[in-house]
C-alpha cells in the first residue's frame, strides 16, 4: 500500500480503491437516508420514461466512495482539505466502481505539508465473460490480452417488456472472433448494459483475465468503462 508520509511519497504515486458492485438495495437505502427520493434512482419505470434507461446511482453516492478511498489512504496521517469535481457520467447496478488519485505534486505552505491529486473515477459495466485459448502455449499475458482487445464482437438479442419493465431477454446470436484464439463466449451477464445502447463506437472498454494463463488458456471479462467523476483534490498530511 502506498506510504501516507509526505517524504516518502512522489508525484505519479498512485491511490487506488475498488467499490460494488452497485445495487438497487443500497441506492433505495441511500435515497431514504439522504432524504433525496428522485424515482429516476428508485423506479424503472420512472427513469425509462426520463430517457435515462434504467435506474442511476446518486452522484453523491458514488463521490462518497471517492472520498472514501482518499481518506482510507490519508488515515490518522491527515485530512481532505479541498475537492473540485465534475460528475461525467452515470454509475448504474452491477455496475464495478473503480476510484484514483494520482499525485499531481507535494509542497509546503506556512509549515504545512500538501498533497495536491488529480482524482477519476470509473464505472465498469460487464458486458461478457468467457474463456479463451491460444494456438500458441507458450503465449504470455500481454500478447494474449492483445488479441483479445483486437476481437470481433457481435450480439443478437430479444426481450419482452412489461409495463416499462424488462420482463425476459434471450440470446439470438453471440460472435466473438480473435485470431490465434478459440473463444468460448458465456451468455451475457449484464443484459441490460445492451438495452442501453452499449457498446457504442469509440467508447473505453476494459478487458481483464480473471484466471491465471496457462497453457495458453484463461478466462477473461469485458467491461465498459466510462469515467463518472473528474477533477482535482488536496491533502493535508501531518507528516
Amino acid at each position: 500500500m502506498l506510504s501516507n508520509k509526505f517524504e516518502e511519497i512522489n508525484a505519479g504515486d498512485l491511490i487506488e480503491g475498488v467499490d460494488g458492485p452497485v445495487n438497487r438495495a443500497a441506492i433505495n437505502r441511500y435515497a431514504e437516508t439522504s432524504g433525496d427520493r428522485n424515482p429516476i434512482h428508485t423506479t424503472y419505470g420512472v427513469a425509462m420514461a426520463a430517457g435515462l434507461k434504467g435506474v442511476i446511482q446518486h452522484g453523491l453516492f458514488s463521490l462518497g466512495w471517492l472520498i472514501k478511498t482518499l481518506t482510507n489512504w490519508t488515515s490518522d496521517n491527515g485530512k481532505l482539505k479541498h475537492l473540485n469535481i465534475q460528475f461525467r457520467a452515470m454509475v448504474r447496478p452491477n455496475d464495478i466502481v473503480y476510484s484514483k488519485g494520482t499525485i499531481i505534486k507535494k509542497y509546503q505552505e506556512n509549515d504545512q505539508n500538501f498533497v495536491e491529486l488529480e482524482v477519476v473515477q470509473e464505472a465498469w459495466s460487464l458486458l461478457c465473460k468467457g474463456t479463451a485459448q491460444s494456438t500458441d502455449k507458450t503465449i504470455d499475458p500481454e500478447q494474449f490480452k492483445t488479441l483479445l482487445s483486437n476481437a470481433k464482437f457481435r450480439i443478437d438479442t430479444q426481450m419482452n417488456l412489461d409495463n416499462g419493465e424488462i420482463q425476459a431477454l434471450a440470446q439470438n446470436n453471440l460472435e466473438f472472433q480473435a485470431e490465434g484464439l478459440e473463444i468460448i463466449p458465456n451468455t451475457l451477464s449484464f443484459w441490460e448494459a445492451l438495452i442501453r445502447g452499449w457498446p457504442r463506437k469509440g467508447e473505453k472498454i476494459e478487458l481483464k483475465l480473471t484466471s491465471p494463463l496457462k497453457d495458453g488458456m484463461a478466462e477473461f471479462e469485458i467491461h465498459r468503462a466510462s469515467r463518472s467523476i473528474q477533477g482535482t483534490a488536496i491533502i493535508l498530511l501531518s507528516s
